[in-house]
Parts: structure tokens; sequence; C-alpha cells
């Protein structure tokens, strides 16, 4: 049934449902459908994104036998070889079946461009839906039809096009009619899924979430989630079952056997699943949404276990990161073949441009005590009357003749000139008197938290994170955020793994990083072993374990991470 390249399924966002991923969501459904609130003799149920109809079909092979005869399942989909083959695939059952071909988002706006959800539909409304819609992200939709799609259904920031599918799926649901929607879990934790995690909170009841994390059901590097809604008044967040399932080893993995992957997940009592080869062990967390989840923050599991964990961290925490520092990302120039080199005195024949300046990437990461630069960054910025702005190019003869020679490609960023900058900007420069400032620097996805010092004025590169820091508490904020405790509270605050138990750190989470009192003897520990680490980091070995005591001290806990 799976008729797409690589190329095309990124394009379109199609990625279809392995046979045992659509067994767990059809027995999800029906687990919570009652069928005595429908009021119709016709049972209809819709995939708004049929594909091979490998949903539809498993659906109606799950329903229970008295009830087939009087399902009607109705498929639609944007590409008119997949309604065939879904036609065909439907046909097999014996089933009553309609596949149509058309865009989802077209019909249920009516093409009314003034009137979003009280225009006429194409479609009726369904007892059931069951999706795994397209998974599609701003840069891939472009920035015009993100915009659009984003000004229709209330969105904000870089949106997906799998967002807009699930709203409109909501308004195709009868009364207490039941969806169970496949998608990518990054709408559970990113900051332009907050608009979707609010909508979601107010329009339906939140049955159950299942995070399916890098247990590798797509060829693509999607991270499965299935969410399963009532179209009913909301209920507290704390009756919302959630379920996650990760490999807990900071390498490649092996992914475990789908059958056994969705019987261990059906099991209550199962918390550990190992790969199909053996060699990998996953790990099955479950809880609720905490109480009171508020959409802006990310969604994330809670069990008693990690609520009393919390609550004590909470109690020992004298400020957090972005309490103490602004979190910023490094610079962007959108030219980086232009700005940033590390050959700047061989391509410019011993006249390199005058405003070069060091340039640290994340290929420097190391923990508390980074690699020393070995790219330069033309930096285009400086400080006049106290703010920043752009270089004039005659005080710089090389660096006007280097840049240039680059003119057309650097013209050619539209978007700088139509914002009212110099053709040969960097893009997001920040503010270039801090970069002489003491920082610690990090790095985006990591398994492990990777933070280092740096003093030497060096620029910070966008595949990295900074905030400026000085004095003792430098040393503080480098011994905490290397521990494995924060390791711990990034897995009990936010969840947000990836592949082979790496974890995104980034401006949103970083900046809640808590840390203990200064002035607490457990605080005290760790700016000593900081110091030791940082000065000469071949101790990291032998002082890492003492430091992760000390941290966990200063909180007021036993250590449960080494």
């Amino acid at each position: 049934m799976d008729h797409l390249s690589s190329k095309e399924k990124k394009s379109s966002g199609a990625h279809y449902t392995p046979p045992q991923l659509a067994k767990f969501v059809s027995q999800r459904i029906l687990e919570n459908w009652n069928n005595s609130e429908s009021s119709e003799s016709i049972i209809r149920i819709l995939d708004p994104a049929v594909g091979g109809g490998e949903l539809l079909s498993t659906i109606y092979k799950a329903i229970n036998e008295d009830l087939q005869r009087i399902v009607h399942l109705v498929g639609l989909d944007n590409d008119s070889i997949a309604v065939d083959n879904a036609t065909m695939h439907l046909n097999q059952l014996n089933a009553t079946s309609s596949v149509e071909y058309g865009d989802f988002l077209n019909h249920i706006t009516g093409h009314n461009e003034n009137d979003l959800f009280n225009a006429p539909s194409l479609l009726e409304k369904a007892d059931i839906i069951i999706a795994n819609p397209p998974y599609v992200r701003t840069q891939v939709l472009g920035a015009a039809k993100s915009q659009e799609l984003a000004a229709k259904f209330n969105l904000k920031g870089r949106i997906d096009l799998s967002y807009p599918f699930i709203l409109g799926m909501i308004e195709m649901l009868k009364p207490n009619g039941i969806a169970g929607i496949i998608t990518s879990n990054r709408f559970l934790s990113t900051k332009s899924g907050a608009s979707l995690r609010e909508q979601l909170s107010d329009k339906v009841r939140i049955l159950e979430i299942w995070d399916l994390g890098d247990t590798k059901l797509f060829e693509a590097a999607v991270l499965p989630c299935i969410i399963i809604i009532q179209k009913a008044p909301p209920l507290p967040t704390d009756k919302t079952s959630f379920v996650s399932v990760y490999s807990e080893q900071g390498k490649k993995q092996s992914p475990p056997d789908p059958t056994k992957l969705f019987n261990s997940l059906s099991s209550p009592s199962c918390e550990n699943l190992e790969s199909s080869d053996g060699a990998t062990n996953y790990i099955i967390k479950r809880g609720r949404l905490p109480q009171g989840q508020n959409p802006e923050e990310s969604w994330t599991i809670e069990n008693t276990k990690s609520r009393n964990w919390l609550e004590q961290v909470e109690r020992k925490t004298w400020k957090a990161v972005g309490e103490i520092s602004k979190v910023k990302v490094g610079v962007k120039t959108t030219s980086d073949s232009v700005f940033i080199r590390d050959d700047w005195d061989v391509i410019t024949r011993l006249s390199a441009p005058e405003v070069l300046k060091p340039l640290i990437t994340h290929h420097l990461a190391k923990q508390f005590k980074g690699l020393g630069p070995t790219k330069r960054i033309l930096y285009t910025h400086h400080v006049v009357n106290n703010k920043r702005a752009p270089i004039d190019l005659n005080d710089y003869p090389n660096t006007s003749s280097y840049l240039e020679s680059n003119r057309q490609k650097l013209e050619g960023r539209k978007y700088v000139i139509e914002a009212g900058r110099k053709w040969f900007e960097i893009w997001v420069p920040q503010d270039p008197r801090a970069w002489d400032n003491a920082k610690i620097i990090f790095k985006d996805i990591s398994v492990e938290p990777t933070f280092w010092l740096d003093e030497s004025g060096a620029v910070v590169n966008g595949d990295c994170y900074w905030f400026s820091i000085d004095g003792e508490l430098k040393w503080l904020l480098l011994g905490v955020l290397n521990s494995k405790f924060i390791e711990e509270f990034y897995d009990n605050k936010f969840s947000n793994k990836l592949y082979a138990g790496r974890r995104r750190y980034m401006t949103q989470y970083v900046s809640k990083f808590p840390i203990p009192d200064p002035a607490s003897s457990g605080s005290k520990k760790i700016i000593e072993y900081a110091k030791a680490i940082y000065n000469d980091p071949t101790k990291l070995g032998n002082l890492k374990s003492a430091l992760n005591k000390a941290v966990y001290m200063s909180f007021g806990l036993s250590v449960t991470k080494e």
C-alpha cells in the first residue's frame, strides 16, 4: 500500500501506519467508546488522511460483529493512488465504505476564508475518527501556507500540518464521539505546540496519551504519540492517563518487537521491555497529566513518585536559571559559507577581514571546559551609543572587499533587505557587548547535560545556547547543570527525549532548571568540585560521583542516578 518514496513522504508528511499500531489504536478507541450514546442507526467511522486504508480496515475488524452491519467507513485523501488503494482494501471487507479524493482541511473550511467552522461541510460528522494525519513542519510547508493555516485555526509559532488536522477532526466528531489520533510527540513539549495543547484542553476530554518515544515504528525520524479524545466537556487534567516508552541507554538502539511492545503497554504492571535483539532496555513509565496542567508548559507524566520528587526540589530551589540570567541561542548568519570559515588566511591571501572573532560551535562541547575554537566568524556588528549597530564598511577595507565579493549571494537574502537591514548583516547577531563576559554554553541535543564555561570572548554559534554569568555563581551553575540530578529533573519535568535517550536542552527547559541556595553547605561543595574539574578536566572521572552527591544533597534528596 505504501507507494511513496522517502522524499515524497517528507514533503507530504505521509507515513503509513504499521499494522500492530493500527490494531492498538483501534483497541484504545473501542475501549473508550460507548455505542449506547449513538442515537442513529448508522455508525460513521472517518479517516481524513486514509492512505492505504489500514486504520479503517483494522478498526472495522476489531468492532463487535453485531455492529459491523451498521458501520459506514469513510475515507478521504489528497493522493489519488492512495484513494484507489484504500478503496480496494476496504472493498475486500464487504463493508459499507466510501473513499473520496480531496483535501480534508478544504472540506472542513468549506473553502470559506471568513467563516471557518460554520461553513457548510462536504463531510458528515462521525461517531469515531481514527487517523494518522500528515506531519509536515513549517520549513517544508512554506511560510505562506503556514501563516494561512495558523490564522485559520488560531495556532501560533512553527506549526505542523498535523495541528490543523487534529483541530479539524474535533469539529467533525459528533457529541461524545471518540477520536484516536497518531501524531508526532513534538506537540507535547514544543513551544509551537502550546496553542494546540490549549485548544485540546478547552475543547475536548483528553482520555489517554501514549508517547511511543524512540520505538522506531516509522522509518522516518518521527517519534509517534497516540491521543484518545472524546467530544465532551473537559475533565481535570489529572484524569488523563499518560504512558511513555523510551530506551534508557545513550547509544543507537534496536527497536522492540511491535507485538511485544503493545502487549507490554497493555499490561498495567509492565515497566520494562527488551529490544528485538535483547540488547536494549526500554522503560515504560505510567501516570497522568499533572493536576492543573498549564498548556503553556510541556505535557509530562506525573505519578506519586515524580510529584513528590519535584515538590522536594521546589522546596529547596533558590532560583531558576532564567531568573539569574537570560538564556539565548547563538548567532545565526543565514549564510554560514560566507561568514564562518576555518581557512580565512588562505582564502583571503593573508588579508583577512578585520572583524573576525573566534567562534564556538557544538563540536567543541565538553562538560565544564570546552575545546578551543577552530573557526572564526566575520562579525558584522558593534556598539554605537550604547546600542547594537552594523559596522561601517568604510572603516574595514579587507572586510568590505570580502563582503563585496559575496554581495550577490548575501543580497539573495531578501528578508534581510525587507527588514530594513544592511545587505551584509548577520541575521541574528545578539548583543556584541556580551561576548566579552563569562558565559556558560550548552549544546541543544545531548544524552547527558553538556554545559561549559567560556571566558575567551568568543562568539557562540546558533547550534548552541548560552547565558552570561559571573562571580562564584558561575561555578555553582556549572556544577549543578552538569549533574545527574539535572537529567532526573529534566525527565520528571519535561520528558522530551529523542532517539537513544538524547534530550533537548533549549531555552524553554534550561531557563527552568533549579539552582540551590549558594550559601548552603551542599552548594559550597558543588562550587569546590566544579572549580577543580574546570582547572583540570582529567579529574572529572574521579570527582563526578562526589559532585552528583553534593547536588542531590543540596536539594535534600538521595542520589538516584549515578
